[in-house]
């Protein structure tokens, strides 16, 4: 009975042993497994913080060259309004000037030129003058008929008067050429808005002073 307590003894020690060393590899293993895990999470999280990172700087110069698209053209608005501005004032003196000088009539040698010129765009044989009251109070049909050129169309008067209008408009059938002190101030504006519209695309101001009023 003795030898076989022994043995059975020595056999429980064997499977407790056993048992030990195969719960410490699992141990250890289980260790590795985690640290590995750890590893892998900690890798994850560098990526996921770079990512963020990457993605917040990309974001801070989007907003950045949104912010400064939105000043740039905040800048041209205001360069167009103050441009808008003075060339209002500009045309406004101009055109005041011109009405008082056409109050009393315009001179007959200026509506002569302006016949002429605007007749030779009509391209017509005979062109048919219309004047503004004051200056149609100043000439004859005769007057008229001698400012034509040499080798021009021939002028005829018309007596009906321009409404709301100073100087000369040209007719040949349904074409016509305005050549009154507004039409012309208003092609004028026109081209001078096109080139100012070109040279501000073209170049930037040099100084401060392109929004002043």
């Amino acid at each position: 009975m003795i030898g076989l307590r022994g043995d059975l003894d020595e056999l429980v020690a064997q499977v407790r042993r056993r048992a030990e060393q195969r719960a410490l590899g699992l141990e250890a293993s289980t260790e590795a497994n985690a640290e590995e895990i750890l590893e892998e999470a900690a890798e994850r999280a560098e990526a996921v913080r770079a990512m963020i990172q990457e993605e917040g700087r990309q974001a801070a110069e989007e907003a950045c060259r949104q912010c400064l698209a939105v000043a740039d053209l905040e800048r041209r608005r205001r360069r167009l309004e103050a441009r808008e501005a003075r060339l209002s004032r500009v045309w406004a003196a101009a055109r005041d000037r011109l009405l008082e000088l056409a109050e009393d009539g315009i001179d007959p040698g200026t509506l002569a030129r302006l016949a002429r010129h605007a007749a030779g765009e009509l391209g017509a044989d005979e062109v048919v003058v219309r004047l503004d009251d004051a200056s149609l109070e100043g000439v004859t049909e005769e007057d008229v008929a001698g400012w034509a050129d040499q080798d021009g169309p021939t002028l005829r008067l018309d007596r009906e008067p321009l409404p709301r209008r100073h100087g000369v408009v040209t007719q040949a059938g349904r074409a016509s050429v305005d050549a009154t002190f507004e039409g012309r101030l208003a092609q004028a504006r026109e081209r001078l808005r096109a080139e100012i519209d070109a040279l501000l695309t073209d170049a930037e101001p040099t100084g401060d002073g392109d929004d002043g009023s």
